[in-house]
């Protein structure tokens, strides 16, 4: 028998193999658990950085919805100012335009019924009535 040979009898006789093939696995298995909780750690590592990017862009997003609603607010406010000036200046051209009216229709009472001044008629008369009466007088003359 060789030393070798000698040595693994010996080996065997004392339970020292057993041992030493438990130790084999045991070492194995630790070298698995190392490797595993490296690739955890990665993980954990990549799950972190992400948190941070989304953290940021939550705030990033914060700050754009708080711009936009001031925004929006600033907008609004334009827009009823711009309708509010339209509007107003809406009454003020119907308000010429009535005015406008009612004085045609009183030259044309006069035109159609002789009179030289507005003055005495225009007191008395409201637009409708000078309407009609224009028309009225228009047709009984035959004037247009």
């Amino acid at each position: 028998m060789k030393d070798a040979e000698r040595l693994e009898l010996l080996k065997e006789i004392a339970g020292t193999r057993t041992y030493d093939e438990r130790r084999k696995e045991s070492m194995k298995i630790m070298t698995d658990t190392d490797n595993r909780r490296a690739g955890i750690q990665e993980v954990i590592t990549y799950i972190e950085q992400r948190l941070q990017e989304l953290s940021d862009e939550k705030e990033e997003l914060t700050q754009f919805q708080q711009l936009d609603s001031e925004r929006r607010g600033l907008e609004y406010t334009i827009y009823d100012k711009e309708l509010k000036s339209a509007s107003n200046r809406l009454e003020e051209l119907e308000g010429s335009r009535l005015e406008s009216t009612e004085k045609n229709s009183q030259v044309s009472i006069l035109r159609c019924v002789g009179h030289s001044t507005s003055d005495s008629l225009s007191i008395y008369l409201s637009v409708p009535f000078v309407s009609f009466l224009s028309s009225a007088a228009c047709k009984l003359t035959g004037r247009p």
